[in-house]
């Protein structure tokens, strides 16, 4: 099942005006997904070394859609990959909204499962380097990171009017 869907036409809510357009929310979101997807086709190839490439890939999943989030709510973007400090640059209620969807369709503290995961787009991009570098490994939590990648994209699509409440200068 894709997550491509007609929601993607629908304009999603600014707060200010600036040089970031609606179109670049939008395009987070777009972006959410495919990185999503991709990482899915590599789940379903079989592929044994498709490991890293599925964690990066949707560790920069979650990363578009809380600049997506962020776009929204705070009218820019923020910088950085670090995911628990893009989702702690989001507006308190967004948060709490987050962590309480999350909580009620998971039964998982959205906080702890990001804080595990935060680094992973990094991490997994530059493991070789890593690796090489002092024989360094880690372990991943890649069921959090596709629970966490999923739940924010479908978030970001079912709750463009909570989303717009930010919009009120």
């Amino acid at each position: 099942m894709t997550l491509m869907n007609k929601d993607l036409n629908k304009e999603l809510p600014m707060k200010k005006k600036n040089k970031y357009s609606k179109r670049s929310a939008r395009l987070w979101l777009e972006q959410a997904i495919a990185y999503y997807e991709s990482s899915k086709l590599l789940v379903d190839s079989g592929l044994g070394l498709a490991t890293y490439p599925i964690i990066t890939l949707q560790a920069f999943s979650i990363e578009c859609s809380l600049k997506c989030l962020l776009l929204c709510c705070n009218g820019e973007p923020e910088s950085g990959h670090h995911l628990i400090k893009l989702f702690r640059s989001l507006p308190n209620k967004v948060q709490a909204k987050i962590c309480n969807d999350f909580h009620t369709t998971h039964h998982y503290e959205f906080v702890k499962c990001i804080k595990l995961i935060s680094r992973d787009f990094m991490d997994s991009r530059y493991f070789i380097e890593k690796l090489e570098e002092k024989g360094k490994s880690r372990a991943f939590y890649s069921g959090y990171i596709e629970l966490i990648g999923i739940f924010l994209i479908e978030f970001a699509k079912q709750n463009e009017y909570f989303l717009r409440s930010f919009n009120k200068n």
